[in-house]
């Protein structure tokens, strides 16, 4: 039967495949959405759980099955000599014109580090896989809208948060949220930029690039238990 939503459901398994070894009459049997083209060597295809179920190397090769990464730390601004170049009058970089990607747990938006010089955010869009349209409903005020080609997860983009910015109820909005803080820090970190009192400020190593923020969904379960991780492993 069609897959629905297999990406974000918990009832799927997946598997990442080199699609151009497998024969054109084998593609054509799966089932419609559960197969998903990545790029134009590789796809995902989505089974069943209860049908894929044991993830053992027997059944499946290595390669096929998806990694799982955790949280890093940063490195120090200072020991990295990112402040330095600040003061080089032939380099002048400091993100202009750039767009820096941060595909973490997520970006609070509301953080009035990630604000330009008019006060308008610089985050050019969020897509929040752990929201789902069909699930949270977009009604009245809320903005979001199904990404491109992509069929999991909420997009939200700089006008919606402009938007959210300039209420009174900014989550109602744009419901986005990182509630680990590691994906926050970490794009303070990379171009986070605020004014201070007594003439201080704050910056990140790129304070006048943009932003585009994914956050990720959490591991499935059955990847979980494959990889041995514990409950207080973030993915």
């Amino acid at each position: 039967m069609p897959c629905s939503h297999p990406a974000a459901s918990s009832e799927y398994a997946d598997f990442i495949i080199r699609y151009f070894a497998f024969p054109q009459s084998l593609l054509s049997t799966i089932e419609e959405g559960c197969l998903s083209f990545i790029n134009s060597q590789f796809a995902v295809v989505y089974r069943p759980l209860e049908e894929a179920l044991p993830i053992t190397l027997n059944r499946y090769s290595y390669s096929s099955i998806p990694n799982l990464y955790t949280l890093l730390d940063a490195s120090s601004m200072e020991s990295s000599g990112i402040l330095t170049s600040f003061s080089q009058p032939f380099l002048n970089t400091q993100g202009e014109n750039t767009i820096i990607g941060i595909i973490d747990t997520g970006i609070d938006y509301r953080n009035p580090v990630f604000l330009g010089e008019d006060r308008s955010t610089r985050i050019l869009g969020i897509w929040d896989q752990t929201i789902e349209l069909n699930e949270s409903g977009v009604s009245g005020e809320r903005a979001g809208q199904l990404p491109e080609d992509i069929f999991y997860g909420t997009a939200y983009t700089k006008e919606d948060i402009d938007r959210a910015l300039a209420s009174d109820s900014p989550l109602d909005i744009v419901p986005s949220t990182d509630e680990n803080g590691h994906g926050t820090f970490l794009a303070g970190i990379a171009a986070g930029r605020q004014e201070l009192s007594g003439g201080e400020a704050f910056t990140g190593a790129a304070p006048r690039a943009f932003i585009a923020a994914v956050k990720l969904k959490p591991a499935k379960q059955y990847l979980r238990d494959y990889y041995v991780l514990p409950d207080l492993c973030a993915p």
